[in-house]
């Protein structure tokens, strides 16, 4: 006798329509919740970034003051490859020879030269293999790559930092086989972030724009910074709201952010975020800034 067939246990012909759309459904929940996630680590990741930058370069710089003997790091310095500095219409240039003796030794030749000297013969601090007449004016965030890089590449070369030569006479001189040099200081720099400014010299891009550089200041007010160093991008270094600088003994690296826009910098308050004298245009442009002195977005909300 045939043995019956159990219709529970036959063998299903298909899904239903609205099975078939409760999986589609399902399938879309998730799909959103991965692009959500994607898009939101992707946004994160020029943050991460940029705090990796900022915390490292912070770094260099103290292993910078070690070895090249320097109390503090300039965020304004003024070179010329003629050695003239007395020449110079800049009235912080007469600091810079100290500087550089301070830095390299007292060996290094700092005797004005005349005409256009023979390459090799002067210090080629742009390092474009030309002498440049005239001053070259580094700002913070020329600084903040001359000092921890060094001589910057020639043009036309994969955009690299060289470092100084160890030659007591002519740090610029180029690398040669085996020759030690001072630094890069910084092992971060990325070709693709490093702009060479109208002066030569590169500033260092942060991840979220590639024409936007770290800003750098010293706490020196009056050597470092002043109104016309601070109008090149818009920001002043950051005080609390009683007008002090904040890290009075140190620097600041400050990255503008996703929206490109540094704040205005005086009045800054770790907790409430803008000082009282701050508008309100002024706190959305500082509300995405990165700093080293604060382990928070600026103006984002903190507890």
């Amino acid at each position: 006798m045939r043995a019956q067939t159990h219709p529970s246990r036959r063998a299903r012909a298909g899904y239903t329509l609205i099975e078939l759309l409760v999986v589609i459904a399902i399938i879309a929940v998730l799909v959103a919740l991965v692009t959500a996630g994607v898009m939101k680590a992707i946004g994160q990741g020029p943050q991460a970034q940029a705090r990796h930058d900022i915390g490292t370069m912070a770094t260099a710089i103290g292993s910078f003051k070690t070895e090249l003997n320097l109390n503090y790091v300039p965020s304004y310095i003024v070179l010329r490859e003629d050695n003239n500095y007395a020449a110079s219409s800049d009235p912080r240039a007469k600091l810079t020879p100290g500087i550089l003796q301070t830095m390299f030794g007292r060996r290094i030749n700092l005797a004005p030269i005349s005409g256009t000297p023979a390459a090799g013969a002067f210090p080629d601090w742009n390092g474009d293999g030309k002498f440049t007449a005239g001053d070259i004016v580094l700002q913070g965030h020329h600084c903040l790559v001359f000092f921890l890089g060094g001589i910057p590449s020639a043009p036309g070369a994969t955009p690299t930092c060289l470092g100084f030569s160890r030659d007591p006479s002519n740090p610029t001189l180029p690398p040669t086989p085996g020759g030690s040099r001072y630094g890069p200081y910084f092992d971060g720099f990325k070709s693709n972030r490093l702009v060479r400014d109208s002066n030569g010299m590169f500033v260092y891009a942060d991840p979220f724009l590639t024409n936007m550089p770290y800003a750098y200041f010293s706490s020196r007010k009056g050597n470092d910074y002043n109104a016309a160093d601070c109008a090149a991008l818009g920001i002043a270094p950051y005080s609390d709201p009683s007008g002090r600088f904040i890290n009075p003994n140190g620097f600041q690296i400050i990255s503008a952010g996703s929206d490109g826009l540094f704040g205005p910098g005086g009045g800054w308050d770790p907790i409430k975020g803008g000082g009282t004298s701050a508008t309100q245009a002024d706190n959305l442009k500082t509300a995405d800034n990165l700093t080293n002195f604060s382990q928070y977005v600026l103006k984002a909300p903190q507890g």
